[in-house]
Parts: C-alpha cells; structure tokens; sequence
C-alpha cells in the first residue's frame, strides 16, 4: 500500500494545481546607476553610430523588424566639428520579434522619445500598444557629463519596469515574481555591458543597484 502514497499524493498536487489556476500580474522596477570613465561626447557619439539600439535586442534574443522615425528635428552648427553643439531630437517606433520559453512567440511594439544635446542624452522607451502577457514593459536611460577633478567622465541612470500577467497555480506566484525580476535585472545589465562595450570600457568607475518597486 505504501508504494502507492506518492503517487496518489502526486496526483492530488497536480489536480489542486490545475483547479487552482488564476490568472497573476508580477511587476518589477530597477535602477541602475554608473559612471563610465570616458568624455560624454565620445559616449554618445558612439551610440549614435554603432547600432546600440539592434545590439541590445539581439542581446535579449529579439530581431527588430520595423523601424520608423518621427518627429525628427536636428540642429547641426555651421562648423561640422562642434559636436557639443548638436541637438537632437525625435521618436522612433519599431516592433521587436521575441520568442520568449514561458510566454511564446511576441510582438512587441515600442516608441522610444530621444533628446540629445551638449548636457543630456534621454531615452525614453515604451510599448505602444499594451500586451496580454506583457501589459507594461518601459525603459528610461539617461547619459550626462560628469567632470570630476578636472577628468571627464560619463554618468548613466537606467531604470526599467516590468509587468508580466500569466495564468499560474495560486502557488507559483513567488516564483514568477522572481523570474520576472531576474528578467528586469539581466535586461538592465545587458544594457550596461552594451554602452560599456561602445564606450571601449572594461569596468565601470562607480556602480549602484536599486529595486524601486515590485508588487506581489
């Protein structure tokens, strides 16, 4: 009789998992803050030319499939090597294809709002058009001029939030709140890696972590 407890019992489980089935919304929110010892304008100049925007999706196993700016306006100075006197500014839309393990095959559409001039580069990254499985998912980046003992360096603030809705057993939920954080977390470091990789940097100078928000 007892070689057949387990089985039973893990029966029992798998059935009270199945008809306790609801549907669970796990939502993330992180910081990270850096300094990367190299001048602003190197920084943001090779953001602008080395496809930053494709690497960090291909990163993130995702392929861009349309891009389409909008609303673009750039002020360029009558003497072509006055690069701090650039402005920029503009929003580009573009969907990213994604096939994620526990959510399937995505499509996601973005806009991201950008400003650059002699002081600040901001990013401002969202969804267009909200997801079921994925009904909130936006990034802030911003890159700006730190001069410290007369040495100039770059200072970058990136925040992301998450929200990730997915039909789960009422005892999975810890688990997913987890997942979703540790998902936010790689996007951000990612994301560092890359503007350090464009930045021709090995190791940052200062480096803070933050979890601003994440509800149960």
């Amino acid at each position: 009789m007892r070689k057949y407890i387990l089985p039973i019992l893990g029966t029992i489980v798998i059935a009270c998992g199945y008809f306790c089935m609801e549907v669970h919304e796990s939502n993330s929110t992180e910081q990270i803050d850096f300094t990367i010892d190299k001048p602003y304008l190197q920084v943001v100049k090779g953001l602008a030319t080395k496809n930053s925007l494709e690497k960090i999706v291909e990163d993130s196993d995702g392929v861009i499939e349309k891009k389409n700016w909008k609303n673009f306006n750039v002020e360029i100075p009558q003497m072509a090597l006055r690069l701090k006197e650039y402005k920029l500014e503009g929003e580009l839309e573009f969907t990213v294809n994604k096939k994620d393990h526990d959510l399937g095959e995505l499509q996601l559409p973005f806009v991201q709002k950008m400003n650059l001039d002699k002081n600040l580069l901001s990013l401002d990254t969202g969804l267009t058009d909200p997801q079921p499985s994925i009904p909130v998912y936006n990034k802030t980046v911003e890159i700006s001029p730190l001069v410290e003992e007369d040495i100039l360096k770059t200072h970058v603030v990136a925040q992301s939030e998450l929200k990730v809705k997915k039909t789960i057993p009422f005892f999975f939920k810890s688990h997913m709140d987890k997942k979703v954080a540790e998902s936010n977390r790689r996007d951000l470091e990612r994301l560092k890696l890359n503007i350090m990789s464009i930045a021709g940097q090995k190791s940052v100078v200062t480096f803070q972590r933050k979890q601003l928000f994440r509800e149960r």
